[in-house]
């Protein structure tokens, strides 16, 4: 939690889960924090998404030391990142900006969607 970021992220953004909110079980992200390497929680994430926020948490037993996230919209910037080739999405929140949480490009698309919104610029292969 301390090497990738969640813990700061918590800092500002540990809350319930919400009770209405689409989710998507078992995605992938990764937390950049101020280096090249990231921390990857491989298929171990459960996403939410609706058209305040994204809510994040992991499974057991990681949820042990990670607490449940919601990440509001009007506090994040989201955009396209390229990562070696690969279009990913990456979102960045204004209380921890040295942060980068970055997501596949469905993913990223569905979180969009569920905004209301498409992700600016945008994202093309």
């Amino acid at each position: 939690a301390n090497i990738g970021g969640w813990r700061v992220l918590a800092e500002h953004y540990a809350k319930a889960w919400p009770a209405r909110i689409d989710s998507k079980s078992f995605c992938s992200i990764s937390l950049y924090r101020s280096s090249m390497f990231p921390t990857n929680y491989n298929r171990a994430v459960e996403v939410g998404a609706n058209k305040t926020g994204v809510a994040m948490r992991l499974f057991f037993p990681f949820s042990l030391f990670h607490p449940d996230l919601f990440l509001p919209f009007d506090e994040m910037e989201i955009g396209p990142r390229k990562i070696l080739g690969f279009t990913l999405v990456e979102m960045r929140m204004k209380q921890a900006p040295g942060i980068a949480i970055v997501v596949r490009k469905a993913l990223g698309a569905w979180i969009a969607e569920a905004r209301g919104r498409t992700i600016e610029p945008t994202i093309d292969d």
